[in-house]
């Protein structure tokens, strides 16, 4: 299989898979690209030379900008979106479960399904530029993340704080993803290079010092998680015009 749209590349241990879609702008997560990641990912996930996985983009000011709204709206029986929904949630699962670690670079926008591609890596790196963009806009067209970011994101970054993205959509740079810990590191565009290998060595020798989660006492229990919940669509009546569906379904 020709590989169009993403780019392969295995240098001293580290695989680079670089996203650079070809006669498009953007990077986007259509059914050809998808097919083509998961070849990819099953060919380097037996590589035993591979220690470490790189997902970046050549594109500028994007990392991946999600699905492919055209092949969204072609879309229009329930099980086709069922079926779509499965495979996509099985390339996830395929990276997630890769013998070797995997960092998402995150250099521009990571919207949509991009940011859950990220989020089925081991670790997520980003910029601070402010081209660098985080967003589950699902919510915007009337859906929700479908590719296993309504279950990935509370894992790593706390209910509350996962409520608050998937509801409303809204935009975070690289300063505010680090700090509610969506992103492990995020650093000036003019170090990317040395501070991803330096993020590497310390993957490789074992000395990555990265922040230890908080213990969420409010999201362990049913009952206060009913709690969340109910406060989550409180708030959601004082940012949502009610005649919007979307946040509810």
């Amino acid at each position: 299989m020709e590989n169009k749209h993403i780019k392969l590349n295995i240098d001293d241990g580290i695989a680079t898979l670089c996203f650079d879609m070809e006669n498009e702008k953007v990077n986007k997560l259509s059914k050809e690209v998808l097919k083509e990641f998961q070849v990819l990912l099953e060919e380097i996930k037996t590589n035993q030379t591979i220690k470490v996985l790189l997902i970046t983009s050549a594109k500028d000011n994007i990392f991946i900008a999600g699905a492919d709204i055209g092949e969204i709206k072609q879309m229009n029986d329930e099980h086709d979106i069922y079926n779509v929904v499965i495979s996509v949630d099985a390339v996830f699962n395929d990276l997630e479960q890769l013998p070797f670690p995997s960092i998402a670079i995150i250099n521009g926008a990571c919207m949509g399904g991009g940011l859950e591609l990220a989020l089925a890596c081991t670790y997520r790196l980003a910029t601070s530029e402010t081209k660098t963009k985080i967003a589950l806009p699902e919510v915007k067209l009337g859906i929700f993340p479908g590719f296993g970011g309504t279950q990935r994101l509370p894992r790593i970054i706390g209910l509350i704080n996962a409520l608050d993205l998937i509801l409303t959509g809204k935009t975070i740079d690289a300063k505010k993803a680090f700090r509610i810990g969506l992103v492990d590191k995020y650093f000036a565009q003019g170090h990317l290079e040395f501070r991803t290998q330096e993020f590497i060595d310390a993957i490789l020798n074992k000395k990555l010092n990265l922040r230890k989660k908080p213990f969420r006492l409010m999201e362990y229990f049913p009952f206060t998680r009913e709690i969340i919940f109910k406060k989550a669509k409180d708030n959601l009546t004082h940012k949502v015009h009610p005649d919007f569906k979307g946040p509810y379904k």
